[in-house]
């Protein structure tokens, strides 16, 4: 999956099967998913598994960071 991130004027869009989504970074979301321990990336109604990298690229650009740490502390 490819990340684009659009500072002029504050987009970003991912292609995912051939299919380009694409929102206003103020309505994207970045969180975790528990089972695979993975970000996921929450836009234009759907949700895809990111890398790291891409999840702080677009976190520092604008989107929501709801992502949350999964290893407790003893």
């Amino acid at each position: 999956m490819t990340v684009e991130i659009n500072t002029a004027n504050s987009t970003c869009a991912v292609f995912v099967d051939d299919r380009k989504l694409e929102s206003p970074l103020a309505q994207v979301r970045v969180t975790t998913d528990e089972a695979t321990r993975m970000s996921v990336l929450e836009i234009a109604g759907r949700r895809e598994f990111i890398s790291e990298p891409d999840a702080e690229h677009l976190v520092g650009a604008g989107a929501e960071d709801a992502r949350f740490n999964l290893i407790k502390d003893d």
